[in-house]
């Protein structure tokens, strides 16, 4: 394809982006979530190792300078199962998905209400190797690809949510 071609293409997509309505989530402007909004948000400890290292995550996401004067309170409730998916003539498993379930609730430190309340759920598969220790390495690396899968998810709902917050209030 020719660089007019590409650039008559690009030209193209952004006149019809811009058409649409679409914003950025991230940035200054009309209703458009800034850090600073994110950096509000007080991440309560969650339990158990999965949840530290996903309220790590979310910190590094949300308050990357640091929790500002806090507005709202985020809780996070996790648990975990695992499925098997795919079974060997043994009657062993050779497949299994790792999952997540999930709740968090923002409130409004102010009104103490919830004013955000969905679930999060992650699934990630995991090959299980014969003998026990791959079986381990595999499973704890799907863990932790679900817990960076939660925290995207979570990040990017309350970044959806207070960019509409932002926009209702206008």
């Amino acid at each position: 394809m020719s660089s007019a071609r590409v650039a008559t293409l690009l030209l193209g997509l952004a006149v019809s982006l811009s058409g649409c309505g679409f914003q950025p989530l991230y940035g200054r402007g009309d209703g458009q979530v800034t850090t600073e909004a994110l950096q509000q948000i007080r991440i309560n400890p969650i339990a158990d190792r999965p949840g530290q290292i996903l309220r790590g995550l979310l910190q590094d996401r949300l308050q990357p300078k640091g929790l500002e004067r806090a507005r709202y309170g985020l809780d996070i409730s996790l648990s975990e199962g695992i499925s098997d998916v795919a079974v060997r003539r043994d009657a062993t498993s050779s497949y299994s998905r790792l999952i997540l379930n999930g709740g968090m609730v923002l409130t409004d430190l102010e009104t103490r209400k919830a004013v955000l309340s969905e679930p999060v759920r992650s699934e990630i598969g995991y090959i299980n190797q014969e003998g026990g220790y791959g079986t381990l390495l595999a499973q704890n690396e799907a863990r932790e690809r679900a817990v960076q899968d939660l925290a995207n998810i979570i990040s990017l709902r309350l970044s959806a949510f207070l960019a509409q917050r932002g926009q209702a209030k206008q």
